[in-house]
């Protein structure tokens, strides 16, 4: 430490004298006019040495000290921010993973509702059909049915009026009137019936 202590000493020299020996209006560097200056200096320095030596290494030891600390706490807050991420990104990575995972069971479960939904609008439909086409089998035979009454009856009453209306023109009536006259007087003459 003296040794660099002296060095420095030394370079400080080396610039006051040129500094010295510029100014004024002499012809340099003067031991009488300029010497106690430097002497001056020189014991300044020593003086500063001396006395400020300990405080200042010191002083600049327990700023490095509070500088490693201030180092080591910093490294210790990036480690934990690495730990943080590394925690982070694994989480997230298992997230991914996890969201995939869900998405793919989403979409089997979403397929096999297609199939359960498509099934049963199956089945409904086959059962409707079934339940319409025996609707409507059973009203075509009831309208058939009923048709059919109503032919008949209208071939009945068409019948009807078609023999009374033959009856009329045809000489079968006067034969009908004649026989029934017939016979009165036929159960007449033989006492009755």
């Amino acid at each position: 430490m003296r040794a660099g202590t002296g060095v420095f000493l030394m370079v400080l020299l080396g610039f006051a004298a040129p500094a010295l020996a510029s100014g004024g209006g002499g012809h340099g560097f003067a031991l009488k006019e300029h010497g106690f200056y430097v002497i001056n200096f020189v014991i300044f320095l020593g003086i500063v040495v001396l006395f400020a030596r300990k405080p200042i290494g010191k002083g600049l030891r327990e700023r490095a000290e509070a500088f490693s600390r201030r180092l080591d706490g910093a490294r210790l807050k990036y480690e934990e921010t690495q730990a943080r991420l590394a925690d982070a990104q694994q989480k997230t990575d298992g997230l991914e993973a996890e969201k995939a995972g869900l998405l793919q069971r989403m979409r089997e479960d979403a397929l096999r509702q297609k199939e359960t939904i498509a099934e049963k609008t199956l089945a409904e439909g086959k059962k409707i059909r079934a339940t319409t086409s025996n609707a409507l089998d059973n009203e075509k035979n009831r309208l058939d049915r009923r048709f059919r009454a109503d032919l008949a009856l209208a071939s009945l009453g068409r019948a009807e009026e078609l023999v009374a209306e033959q009856w009329k023109s045809l000489p079968h009536g006067a034969y009908v009137e004649q026989f029934a006259e017939a016979l009165g007087e036929q159960s007449t003459t033989d006492g009755g019936l």
